[in-house]
């Protein structure tokens, strides 16, 4: 895909949107989703800015659980990834798929989720090319509209 096929690309702080969110619209939903639910919310919302969808529109659009959609009224496919403070966007006239890992040291036990003829595209075994490999498969299944539990029967 080529830069020019993506309409928006956003990489966002938590802490600086919320500044300038109706926070009456995220409480709503998170009373309603529970507290996790802020960086879905957030991403849909600025989704909605980029696309120029309605406030009108926007409520059925908020309320959609998917992470990555076809916005038939625009004709964009959009997708979103939150980790901790960062959500990031994307918007494109393609399937798009994004994903968002923060780099940080866990149980060796999930090198496991990926086999040895994947790790040799991604030597040495550490958390960086992990993070590489688990986060290209996610945008993948976003992208093609599956869910995480498809993500071993996607293969590097």
């Amino acid at each position: 895909m080529s830069t020019q096929e993506i309409f928006s690309l956003k990489l966002i702080n938590k802490t600086a949107l919320l500044k300038n969110i109706n926070n009456s619209v995220i409480d709503d939903f998170i009373s309603k989703k529970g507290k996790n639910y802020w960086p879905s919310i957030i991403g849909r919302l600025e989704v909605c800015k980029s696309l120029k969808i309605s406030a009108k529109n926007s409520n059925q659009f908020l309320r959609n659980s998917l992470l990555s959609y076809y916005e038939p009224n625009t004709k964009f496919f959009w997708t979103i990834s939150h980790k901790e403070d960062y959500l990031i966007t994307a918007i494109s006239k393609n399937k798009i798929g994004i994903d968002l890992e923060i780099n940080i040291a866990r149980s060796e036990e999930l090198f496991k989720l990926f086999s040895d003829q994947e790790w040799q595209y991604f030597l040495p075994r550490n958390w960086s090319n992990f993070y590489i490999m688990l986060t290209s498969k996610e945008a993948c299944l976003k992208a093609l509209n599956l869910t995480l539990t498809a993500i071993s029967e996607l293969k590097i």
